[in-house]
């Protein structure tokens, strides 16, 4: 029902009423793609075999590259029709297996690294506030 819900706006615009839709009934249609995500989101969170599935490794991998994904396709988009002028599939065809590989390696040697360096940055400074919070502590009882 999600994909369904998501579906209606263009379902609506461009085959049902595409002439005598009023301009403004078509942001109100934008209701639907909300609604079909929260049903898409409500029906992975209990257990099913949709959910299952969505689990394994071939799914979760965009999952762990998605920040990445997002952080360089454009750019690797707009120069593929740089590489591939006046032919976009050719372009799609070239940049996205690059986006691809270019995300993992981006996700491997920047992203994930500064998560950990982040991390431990965080239970250091946690660390060293707790030390000065006690020796505060300890210099008040005296």
């Amino acid at each position: 029902m999600g994909i369904v819900a998501i579906g209606v706006p263009d379902l609506v615009v461009r085959v049902v009423l595409p002439d005598l839709l009023p301009a403004g009934a078509r942001g109100a249609l934008q209701g639907f793609v909300t609604l079909g995500a929260a049903l898409i989101v409500w029906g992975l969170a209990s257990p099913s075999e949709l959910a299952r599935l969505l689990g394994t490794a071939p799914f979760r991998f965009p999952g762990r590259i998605s920040f990445s994904l997002y952080l360089v396709h454009m750019p690797i988009l707009l120069g593929s029709l740089h590489v591939a002028p006046g032919t976009p599939h050719r372009a799609l065809l070239i940049a996205v297996p690059v986006v691809f590989v270019v995300a993992w390696l981006f996700t491997l040697f920047v992203e994930e690294p500064s998560a950990r360096l982040a991390r431990a940055a965080g239970r250091r400074a946690s660390e060293q506030v707790q030390a000065l919070h006690q020796a505060s502590a300890g210099v008040q009882d005296k």
